[in-house]
């Protein structure tokens, strides 16, 4: 009994510091990290001084994603910004846009364009266009 109590300890994280992470994660956000294609949760942990598990914890207790979850979809927060504001970088390929703004592959990007807009990018550039 008293092993499952240890295991179920090392597996939950403390509302405090978990806070206390996502807090340090929210100004580190104000830098445009995310946009990056080399960041990870490993090297995000790191930029926070903290180490992966409670990254990841943080972000699964508190804000129930996962961490690609969470690159997702400030990446595509902020290219609808983007989009929204600048007409030179709506005149970027739909690769070139995902490349910009951290995506390994236009594909990915698509995908999860989609899934938050219910619109292919290309689609959703000619409407702000119209």
């Amino acid at each position: 009994l008293k092993k499952t109590a240890k295991t179920q300890n090392s597996s939950t994280i403390k509302d405090e510091k978990a806070n206390a992470i996502l807090e340090q994660l929210e100004t580190l956000e104000e830098t445009h990290f995310y946009l990056s294609s080399d960041i990870t949760l490993h090297t995000t942990a790191k930029l926070l001084n903290t180490n992966t598990t409670y990254l990841s914890k943080a972000l699964n207790t508190v804000k129930k994603q996962s961490f690609s979850q969470y690159l997702n979809k400030l990446r595509i927060d902020y290219v609808l910004i983007k989009l929204k504001e600048d007409a030179v970088f709506r005149s970027y390929t739909i690769h070139a846009i995902s490349k910009e703004i951290g995506y390994k592959s236009a594909t990915t990007f698509i995908k999860e364009f989609k899934n938050k807009t219910g619109l292919n990018p290309s689609y959703y550039i000619k409407k702000i266009e119209s």
